[in-house]
């Protein structure tokens, strides 16, 4: 299941799927959220204690993500991509708020 963190035998953490390259991690200011990126374009918003994947921005991105930041308070994500696009993302909202 790819909605929940998991290690691998050799403990390495599964959280895209096995098909795909991660290209991004980033963290919350308050260490409350994580954000993956992968090769795809989709983003994955995580709760660190608990472990679940609370969001995800299917390919909202047509390629790699090159890079995620967390706005100050947390509710918003932004995105870049190779596709030459940048993104901002409501985490309220669970959708794309302005590209």
């Amino acid at each position: 299941d790819s909605n929940i963190l998991s290690f691998q035998a050799n403990d390495e953490l599964l959280i895209h799927s096995e098909n795909v390259s991660i290209t991004n991690i980033t963290f919350s200011i308050d260490s409350q959220l994580m954000a993956t990126s992968c090769n795809e374009g989709t983003i994955k918003i995580w709760k660190i204690y608990g472990g679940k994947n609370s969001i995800t921005f299917n390919k909202c991105h047509n390629g790699a993500i090159t890079n995620l930041a967390f706005n100050k308070d947390g509710t918003q994500i932004l995105s870049a991509s190779i596709d030459k696009t940048i993104k901002i993302h409501g985490l309220k909202s669970k959708r794309i708020l302005k590209q």
